[in-house]
């Protein structure tokens, strides 16, 4: 007689609200859902122009630590890549 064994995957995986992509010099930060957009309107200034899309950051490697600190504590999933 044999026996099967339960696997659990653990807890279900939550899309992101906010993509962290790493290319080195540069990060972007990318607003995957409307919770992630309207964080980071109101929470991230917007000093310099943005050659890409609405929703989408791109900032230096040394600031990115405290957005995505300060975008979890407010309960977003944040991805990183």
């Amino acid at each position: 007689m044999s026996t099967a064994t339960a696997v659990t995957a653990g807890p279900p995986r939550q899309r992101p609200d906010i993509q962290v992509q790493d290319h080195g010099s540069l990060v972007l930060l990318r607003a995957v859902s409307s919770a992630g957009r309207h964080w980071l309107d109101d929470h991230v200034r917007q000093h310099a122009y943005q050659p890409f899309p609405a929703g989408t950051l791109v900032c230096e490697p040394g600031v990115v630590q405290p957005v995505v600190d300060a975008a979890r504590a407010a309960g977003l999933v944040v991805e990183t890549r």
